[in-house]
């Protein structure tokens, strides 16, 4: 059976949340005045096993016991944080500072990632990381040109470039879908010449207000309104 290596913070998480089920379930025998187990697969006999083992530096866990704590996970963190696991990537973008990434989301990000490699029937879904997510947001943050084109003085397309990376995020100011899941990705040096200017975040965000100082903004309009506002506010905090 494979060794497992944990780093000292998915110990910590793993030990944290099994002896959440060990308290509960000596709450329970106690209450109950039922006698322990003496079962091998008995929950308190495996809290036991599994917390001993989390005190090397090499885990050599049971499917047993990987399942036991892959329940624990799901139990307290994971099934926890649905808002976190149901938010689309813009509102991810729009609704956290880059300075609070770590500390908001490293908890579910860790056992949802020790989930994915011990405790996953073949039969279930991988769970949705946030890292992946914050990197391509703080790509987008640190793009440093906005490739647009209009009609008359409406802004109808933009691609967000980031040019140290050469990516870039495409979106149609009038289809609400483009803004459902941040799509960044390589550019071809030609693709440029599709749009009509080219400019700082600053300066396309004046051509937004001016075209807002005469016209309604629809909802794509808005939303490109936002992530201006937040690439500038970004580039602010690290001024």
């Amino acid at each position: 059976m494979a060794l497992t290596k944990l780093t000292d913070y998915e110990r910590d998480i793993c030990k944290e949340v099994v002896l959440k089920r060990y308290d509960t379930v000596l709450e329970y025998h106690k209450n109950s005045g039922q006698p322990r187990s003496k079962r091998k697969h008995d929950s308190i006999n495996l809290c036991e096993s599994i917390l001993d083992k989390l005190e090397r530096n090499f885990v050599n866990f049971t499917s047993m016991e990987k399942a036991f704590i892959s329940g624990c996970l799901n139990e307290h963190i994971i099934d926890k944080s649905e808002e976190i696991r149901s938010t689309k990537e813009f509102d991810f973008l729009l609704e956290h500072d880059r300075s609070d990434w770590k500390n908001k989301f490293i908890r579910y990000d860790t056992a949802a990632a020790l989930r994915n490699r011990i405790g996953l029937s073949t039969s279930d879904h991988k769970h949705r990381l946030i890292k992946p997510i914050q990197y391509k947001i703080e790509s987008i943050l640190d793009s440093d040109k906005i490739l647009y084109s209009t009609s008359g003085d409406k802004i109808y397309k933009v691609a967000i470039y980031n040019s140290d990376l050469i990516k870039y995020w495409k979106i149609e100011t009038d289809s609400e879908g483009y803004f459902d899941r941040i799509k960044f990705v390589d550019i071809h040096p030609s693709y440029v010449k599709l749009y009509s200017g080219e400019g700082t975040p600053s300066e396309v965000y004046d051509i937004l207000l001016n075209y807002e100082k005469n016209n309604e903004l629809r909802w794509g309009q808005i939303n490109l309104k936002q992530l201006l506002e937040k690439m500038l506010e970004s580039n602010l905090e690290l001024a």
